[in-house]
């Protein structure tokens, strides 16, 4: 059994939510259908603080396999918190890059601790992104990341 104090890196799914319909996502029948068996949950931003209050946690990886954090509408302020309370935490957030506009992109770069990098998935380029990320838009993806970058966001594709 493992103690709170000694888990030191933590995978965490904020949300469930997405705008893609990637066809191998469990999230819908190979870019069809949404999976019935899914249901669209979303961490609180008071839980969320409530868990990580006074813990070691170095890291923290923000990996959607059922959602994009992006999607999440306190992603923000949750990053905030990481960043007021532990700033030598690091995150590593994993999104489609596809969702907000790039004014919010800038906002998060400003939110996120100094140790953090933000991860694009980028499937191709604009000729073939949106074979494998389906309602993604590539050029938006591109502006969103420059956006993030442009505000002293580190990123990586």
């Amino acid at each position: 059994m493992y103690a709170l104090e000694n888990i030191k890196s933590v995978h965490l799914e904020v949300t469930q939510n997405c705008q893609a319909s990637c066809p191998m996502c469990d999230r819908n029948f190979h870019g069809g259908l949404e999976n019935s068996r899914l249901t669209i949950a979303d961490w609180t931003l008071k839980d969320f603080a409530k868990v990580f209050a006074d813990t070691n946690i170095e890291h923290f990886y923000l990996c959607g396999n059922f959602g994009d954090p992006m999607l999440h509408d306190d992603l923000i302020e949750m990053c905030r918190y990481v960043s007021q309370t532990s700033p030598k935490t690091a995150i590593g957030v994993h999104t489609n890059g596809g969702a907000r506009k790039p004014d919010w992109w800038a906002e998060l770069a400003r939110a996120l601790p100094e140790d953090h990098c933000v991860y694009f998935a980028l499937d191709g380029l604009a000729d073939t992104h949106s074979l494998y990320r389906v309602g993604v838009e590539f050029d938006k993806v591109i502006e969103n990341a420059k956006a993030f970058i442009d505000a002293g966001g580190r990123a990586e594709w």
